[in-house]
């Protein structure tokens, strides 16, 4: 088996000097790195402190080199107890610190004045005003803000920096009402066919949606509201999809078709895709509804598109079709749930927390995944001599309550129950769905008891 030490290539050494060159090795970019304080055995057989690591190929060790003269030797870098403790707490303190940031630039936008600078994630900068700058400052906001309001009571402006109450007669209150309003409104949108009602058939089939007429650079839009409308318990069946159409520019022409759900769970639509049966700027949309009882949705559209009301359905893709993309919207709903992944896309929820025998595992939208184990030890002996310390004969098996894929990192530390003196755990085997340890100690002790606490870093895809 081979060993978790670094080990690749090989190295050139000067007697009296510090510096270490590589051949064949990637100190500096490699997943596990050496890091300052490792031990590095040499080829002399002596063991010397890390300084620092300049380049892949490139490394000083803190006292001079005591051995020989030589080149392309063997080396080994001991790496596994000292690098997860300090590199996890140096990504804790990075995250903690751009979290710190965030706080004092939010808090110079509630209580500062003028524009104030915030750091967004991808470390770009930008200005936005202080709450205190959204208070009037023009002498007509100024005049207008004087008033009191009064029942039946219009403001007007009398002059440039002032203003006054006038009657709102009865017919003038009419007019404006929102009923009326609304119904002329309503009456304009209907005549152009831009708010419709739609019915899906009861089958989860490819329906036409809408003709879009669509020239290059332009964009349309489709907005369907409501769902199946039943279970009066719950209010899931509400929902809402924002389809939105961009005209491309390319040799060919094309287009791009995005459809925005608030959720997974209870979506309006399940897939979307279109085609350009007679070519030119014409384009057809399909769609498969999110539930065999998705009726009455409300649709509305923009001018260049043509809803279909009469649509039978067919369980075939549309000929010559292509895909459009369907993106889920988080909110407290669906922020926290089961995350999922299509071809290295994210498809389900932000956070997943889940406990098991072997421990707690939390899976990021991203692909982070974090593991907690808590391993009970008892009556474990620490008596084998390995030069001046002990060492247990056994090891320990922790499995994790996740599997892992790709570099995993992991952590681990000794909670002391009983048994004289105090054993550090020492990894032996690192998997992707557990690690293996031995207990070391300074003293012989023939039966520890405890805990053995492991943390585990990696990706879940």
């Amino acid at each position: 088996m081979a060993g978790i030490w670094y080990r690749a290539g090989t190295v050139s050494v000067t007697n009296g000097s510090k510096k270490i060159t590589g051949f064949g090795t990637l100190w500096k970019t490699t997943a596990l790195k050496p890091d300052k304080g490792h031990p590095v055995h040499g080829p002399d057989g002596r063991i010397y402190e890390l300084d620092y690591v300049e380049s892949d190929t490139v490394m000083y060790i803190v006292t001079a080199y005591a051995g020989a003269t030589a080149a392309g030797q063997a080396y080994a870098i001991d790496i596994p107890r000292t690098s997860s403790i300090p590199a996890f707490s140096r990504d804790l303190a990075e995250f903690m610190g751009y979290h710190q940031t965030q706080m004092d630039g939010w808090q110079k936008v509630l209580t500062g004045t003028g524009m104030v600078t915030l750091t967004a994630p991808d470390g770009q900068q930008v200005q936005v005003p202080a709450l205190s700058a959204f208070q009037p400052t023009s002498a007509s906001l100024k005049a207008l803000q004087a008033l009191t309001p009064a029942a039946d009571k219009l403001p007007v402006f009398s002059s440039s920096t002032a203003a006054k109450l006038i009657d709102l007669p009865a017919f003038s209150q009419s007019f404006l009402s929102k009923a009326t309003t609304a119904a002329l409104a309503r009456a304009e949108l209907e005549a152009k066919q831009q708010e419709v009602f739609l019915s899906f058939p009861l089958s989860l089939n490819w329906c036409k949606i809408a003709t879009v007429t669509i020239p290059q650079a332009r964009t349309e839009i489709i907005e369907l509201f409501g769902n199946a409308g039943y279970d009066a318990t719950s209010n899931k069946w509400a929902q809402k999809v924002e389809i939105i159409i961009r005209g491309l520019n390319g040799s060919p022409k094309s287009i791009s078709v995005i459809a925005r759900n608030p959720g997974k769970q209870n979506a309006i639509l399940s897939a979307i895709c279109f085609t350009n049966p007679g070519g030119g700027d014409v384009y057809d949309i399909y769609a498969i509804p999110g539930n065999i009882y998705t009726q009455n949705i409300l649709a509305r559209c923009s001018p260049g598109v043509e809803l279909s009301l009469v649509n039978t359905g067919s369980t075939e893709t549309p000929a010559n079709s292509t895909p459009g993309l369907i993106y889920t919207q988080f909110d407290s709903k669906n922020a926290v749930g089961t995350v999922s992944q299509d071809n290295g896309l994210p498809t389900g929820a932000i956070v997943e927390t889940g406990e098991n025998a072997n421990g707690m595992y939390i899976k990021f939208l991203g692909g982070l995944m974090v593991c907690f184990c808590n391993l009970s030890v008892s009556s474990f002996a620490v008596t084998a001599a390995v030069g001046g310390i002990f060492q247990s004969a056994a090891t320990v098996t922790v499995n994790y309550p996740a599997t892992f894929v790709g570099a995993v990192r992991s952590f681990a530390e000794a909670l002391y129950g009983s048994g004289g003196n105090r054993p550090w755990p020492v990894l032996t085997t690192q998997g992707t769905s557990y690690s293996s340890y031995v207990f070391q100690s300074g003293l012989s002790m023939a039966s520890f008891n405890g805990n053995l606490l492991v943390g585990v870093m990696g990706r879940w895809h």
